[in-house]
């Protein structure tokens, strides 16, 4: 498959420089990792047949939006 085309994201710097911490740890590439979780996000019919753990990555990110939301108003 053809890499064409980029992804730019705002994340926290802590967050970030753990995870590519972690992924250096765990010897995974973090480009090939984000790809494989974009993959079965699109590749999924429903919320409802993703793994648990993803389910909850959403859960806690949904969770995050709606108080930082509230944070505004």
């Amino acid at each position: 498959m053809k890499m064409d085309d980029q992804m730019n994201i705002k994340i926290p710097r802590e967050l970030k420089e753990n995870f590519y911490f972690t992924c250096k740890q765990n010897r995974i590439n973090s480009s090939a990792l984000v790809r494989r979780w974009i993959e079965q996000f699109v590749s999924e019919e429903n919320i409802d047949t993703f793994s648990q753990e993803t389910r909850l990555d959403l859960a806690r990110y949904m969770k995050t939006r709606l108080e930082s939301s509230d944070d505004r108003n």
